[in-house]
């Protein structure tokens, strides 16, 4: 029987390792045995330790992991990724991922500090048609009346239509055909986000 291959992504630096760790393992927990895992964790120099430790803890028969160093994308665009507080570059890796990945149509980004409670292949196989992503409405955001205006003032999104970029399926194609990368940094140098980068 042939199995299908989920493309998972990850933006992960040294301090998220054990973190990403633990998600693995929540995904290895509730796989499907229908399934492939290819984990892609994006990153700008990630220790080799850590990278080993997770390469073989974690690669097998149904489960790969892949670590891509986008330095070389970062350096090109690093003056227009501006961050606040506790947020880094890596939330911005996300952006990378049509361009590096011009064989792939489609993609699930999920944050590296998740826990799966389910079979993740399942969000994945979701149909996207021609929409560009497949997010869920953020239900914080909705409900703290103090963010609402910021979202659609400052944002320029209807409160209902926000959504958590932390869990985000992506149409790789789409995007692609979109431009949505270099849209994206135009309007970096437009808006300064004051809440959430992401």
């Amino acid at each position: 029987m042939k199995q299908n291959k989920i493309n998972l992504f990850f933006a992960c630096d040294d301090n998220y390792i054990p973190f990403l760790a633990v998600t693995f393992d929540s995904i290895i927990k509730n796989r499907s045995k229908d399934n492939v895992y290819k984990a892609h964790v994006l990153h700008a120099g990630i220790n080799e330790n850590n990278i080993k430790k997770i390469k073989e803890n974690y690669t097998n028969s149904f489960f790969e992991v892949d670590f891509v160093d986008i330095s070389n994308q970062l350096l090109e665009v690093s003056e227009k990724l501006h961050t606040r507080d506790y947020y880094s570059k890596s939330t911005y890796y996300r952006l990378f991922i049509p361009s590096l990945f011009p064989d792939l149509d489609k993609a699930l980004y999920l944050d590296c500090d998740l826990i799966l409670l389910d079979d993740v292949a399942k969000l994945y196989k979701q149909k996207l048609k021609n929409n560009l992503v497949g997010g869920v409405a953020d239900a914080f955001v909705q409900s703290i009346d103090m963010l609402k205006p910021y979202v659609e003032k400052k944002i320029g999104v209807k409160n209902k239509n926000y959504f958590n970029a932390g869990v985000l399926l992506m149409n790789l194609k789409e995007l692609r055909k979109f431009d949505f990368k270099e849209k994206f940094l135009k309007l970096l140098s437009l808006v300064k986000f004051d809440v959430a980068q992401d």
